[in-house]
């Protein structure tokens, strides 16, 4: 991504405290950023994102999703801007905030430190 945050949403399948969640996702976030991982993307139908991530902010009528790709395990998607490989971020991420979408989804705001 190229900005000063970045806005994920997950879904919580665990016991861990919301603190351990919090903590956990930012020592991922900030490990494949060190990696140097190649970020892509490709264009999918809506019925092929649906089988990969979650789409509930997507607006009604939508017929293809943008796909961004961080190495081979990480997949969202996104229509904003990325960087070609995460060596370009220039820097730590930081999480900033954190707001319950639902009672299984947590939508966390990182920012560049």
């Amino acid at each position: 991504f190229k900005g000063p945050k970045v806005r994920c949403d997950y879904e919580i399948k665990s016991t861990l405290s919301l603190e351990e969640i919090i903590i956990k996702a930012e020592q991922r976030a900030n490990q494949i950023i060190s990696e140097h991982l190649d970020v892509t993307d490709e264009e999918v139908t809506l019925e092929q994102a649906q089988k990969i991530c979650s789409l509930h902010r997507v607006p009604d009528g939508t017929t293809k999703i943008r796909l961004v790709k961080i190495g081979k395990d990480v997949i969202t998607p996104c229509q904003g801007q990325h960087v070609h490989n995460t060596k370009e971020i220039g820097g730590a991420l930081k999480i900033r905030t954190y707001d319950f979408i639902n009672p299984n989804t947590i939508r966390l705001t990182f920012a560049i430190e």
